[in-house]
């Protein structure tokens, strides 16, 4: 037996009956704004270009749910996103591991803190939620803050399931860049730059959701509509444009809420209501928003490309034949390297302050291999559509992979689910010698670098993965 067979744990869990059928797909969505008013002072002055937002979308074929919350919001780590689907679950009754949560990696979203906790407990008195019940003991010993924005995806997601009604699907998907491979060779070392012959995934995946309340399913009646791009939304980037200065930070969506507003705008301008609607991250690890701290009015830009696109892809819809949710989970637990000791303090003494390195070298010393547990989970919605959930930093060939393998009419791949706590690269990246291996990937800039064998056993485990849905489904 290899070691990518005895590390390659694929656990199904499979939702609904195969000889089940139904004719109805039910569907909701709501969304809530979440930017606290700040106040400034003489050495923090921040700046919000744009608010905000956490958005539900719930579907539902009347006995099992599937839940997608998207969130303006950076990343969080897998433990505090496991605590906010059990508020969720709380608040909402749908199982934990039918909500998923997408942040779009916004690199000017809020982090807790104690700038944030006077009006995060202002904002909280403001909804009218039971907060001591959906946090439960784990969640009242929470940052104030962290408690808020917990709860404003909860009972978002509450008011997307309370409102379920009869609801049809349609998918599209158009084509779109805006933005570049970021790993660049120069002088056989990686940098963040432009790689125009890089790897992108230079489309949109559209997600539209229509009520059938009154028999007709057209923009009049519109529930939501979910979109998907893969690229890191960096265009303002941390402090902001022009004044990158860490004591007066930027606080917005960058691109992916310019796309919403342009969106919006064009659709109102076509005369149809919009919805609830909702940018849902995807493998962009490895791809920067471009051009990369370029400012407001380059995100606005690439902002309306993207609306455009969508709605080019929303004009040319393919309509989903309803039928049961049925899901496969599947986690592969993927080795780090564990390079000789001696190699990695020659490392440290040419960058001894690196917080990684010192790490590495515990990990080194001890001798004790560690795994990168990595959950992928695919959801089908009767036969013609596959919804791939994918964690964390994961580059752009992965969803690549999985949309060539996948054996269903229309897949769409997300990224960034439910939480992080590295990158996931290709073989190629990882084989780079020494710290040459640049962002993310060189041992000084990653919590831990993978073995190059990883990227074969996430394709296979990915392609496993959506085969065994396919055949679930019949």
């Amino acid at each position: 037996m290899t070691l990518a067979s005895v590390l390659l744990s694929l656990s199904p869990s499979f939702v609904g009956s195969v000889a089940a059928h139904t004719d109805t797909l039910l569907a909701g969505a709501a969304e809530n704004l979440f930017t606290p008013a700040m106040e400034q002072s003489d050495d923090w002055q921040p700046t919000v270009y744009e608010d905000l937002y956490a958005r539900s979308l719930v579907l539902s074929d009347g006995r099992n749910y599937l839940a997608i919350i998207t969130a303006d919001h950076f990343m969080q780590g897998f433990d505090e996103s496991e605590m906010m689907r059990r508020v969720v679950n709380r608040a909402t009754g749908i199982p934990p591991n039918d909500i998923f949560i997408n942040f779009s990696h916004t690199h000017n979203s809020m982090l807790p803190g104690e700038r944030w906790r006077k009006e995060a407990q202002v904002s909280t008195a403001e909804l009218d939620i039971p907060y001591d019940e959906w946090l439960g003991r784990e969640g009242r010993e929470l940052d104030p803050f962290v408690q808020w924005w917990f709860c404003h995806l909860a009972e978002a997601t509450k008011r997307a399931k309370d409102n379920l009604r009869p609801a049809e699907l349609g998918v599209g998907r158009a084509p779109v860049q805006i933005g570049y491979n970021r790993r660049s060779i120069r002088d056989g070392v990686c940098v963040m730059a432009e790689n125009p012959n890089g790897a992108v995934v230079p489309w949109t995946d559209v997600l539209g959701v229509y009520s059938k309340d009154t028999g007709r399913c057209d923009a009049k009646n519109r529930i939501a509509v979910m979109f998907t791009h893969a690229a890191h939304p960096v265009i303002v980037h941390f402090g902001g444009w022009p004044n990158p200065d860490y004591s007066k930070p930027a606080i917005g969506p960058d691109f992916p809420g310019y796309a919403v507003k342009h969106l919006r705008n064009l659709l109102t301008a076509d005369d149809q209501q919009s919805g609830v609607l909702m940018f849902a991250q995807a493998c962009g690890a490895n791809i920067n928003g471009f051009p990369l701290r370029g400012g407001i009015g380059a995100c606005e830009v690439a902002g309306l490309s993207l609306a455009f696109a969508t709605r080019n892809a929303i004009d040319n819809r393919a309509v989903i034949t309803p039928g049961v949710l049925r899901n496969r989970q599947s986690t592969l637990s993927l080795p780090y390297k564990l390079p000789p000791v001696e190699q990695v303090k020659k490392w440290l003494s040419e960058d001894p302050e690196s917080g990684n390195l010192k790490h590495l070298l515990e990990v080194s010393e001890s001798g004790v291999r560690k795994y990168l547990e990595l959950p992928m989970t695919a959801y089908a919605i009767g036969n013609d559509l596959v919804i791939l959930m994918l964690p964390g930093e994961m580059f752009c060939e992965y969803q690549l992979h999985a949309d060539a393998v996948s054996s269903f009419p229309h897949t769409i791949v997300l990224g960034y689910i439910n939480g992080s706590v590295s990158y996931v690269a290709t073989a190629k990246d990882y084989e780079l010698p020494d710290l040459t291996g640049g962002h993310g990937v060189s041992p000084n800039s990653a919590y831990l670098p993978l073995e190059p064998e990883t990227e074969g056993m996430i394709k296979d485990g990915i392609a496993k993965l959506l085969n065994d849905l396919k055949a679930d489904c019949g």
